[in-house]
């Protein structure tokens, strides 16, 4: 038996489990696009933001955040990981209602690398906020209006303990166009979005939004 009999048989299966086993994820049928009535009370939301160096997008990702339609009390907190360049000034500057507060990272613990370090003060910041909703939301370039409304009425109407949501990435540049839906489907073929919405099912996997 030929070594490209074999290959081309691996191939071949590989597809055929891809295609037929792999809770069909490449028709993309998972979306948040069916109406959800209006919970009986809007909870507090806090978005928590880990950044770094993120002068660039800062404000257009921010902006994005505080333009939200949540009828509730809504209030993002910043936490910026000792940035180099002016992300943590500019985040300030939005801070026109009191519903936006910046706060400064520490020297991450020896070892920890990229957002592990923010992640865990916003994980301490979780922690306070007692009886809140809280999303976490990475840099850079997403689009997040109106997804804290959707979530919630989502969690409250299937009586959900946590909705995580894909937020609008932008794709204008050639680069992004190219890169980003691969990532988005790609990603739904290591966690097919069918299997992780079941409840009965063990693989379980969460996007840039979470609401617990």
């Amino acid at each position: 038996m030929s070594a490209a009999f074999l290959v081309s048989s691996f191939a071949l299966g590989a597809w055929i489990y891809l295609l037929g086993f792999r809770g069909m994820f490449w028709r993309a049928r998972e979306r948040d696009d069916h109406p959800s009535p209006d919970p009986l009370a809007w909870p507090s939301v806090v978005a928590v933001v880990p950044a770094r160096d993120e002068a660039e997008l800062i404000v257009q990702s921010l902006s994005s955040l505080l333009a939200q339609d949540y009828p509730g009390d809504f209030r993002v907190i910043l936490v910026d990981d000792q940035s180099t360049d002016d992300t943590a000034k500019l985040a300030e500057g939005l801070n026109k209602d009191g519903r936006l507060t910046v706060l400064r990272g520490t020297a991450r613990p020896p070892g920890w690398t990229g957002n592990s370090g923010p992640s865990s003060r916003a994980s301490s910041i979780r922690a306070n906020c007692i009886s809140r909703i809280v999303s976490g939301s990475p840099m850079p370039n997403h689009a997040y209006e109106g997804q804290s409304s959707s979530s919630r009425r989502a969690r409250e109407h299937d009586n959900l303990v946590m909705v995580s949501l894909m937020a609008k990435l932008r794709c204008e540049s050639l680069a992004e166009r190219f890169l980003i839906p691969a990532f988005v489907f790609f990603f739904q073929m290591l966690f097919p979005f069918s299997w992780v919405n079941r409840s009965d099912h063990p693989m379980a996997a969460a996007a840039a939004v979470a609401c617990c």
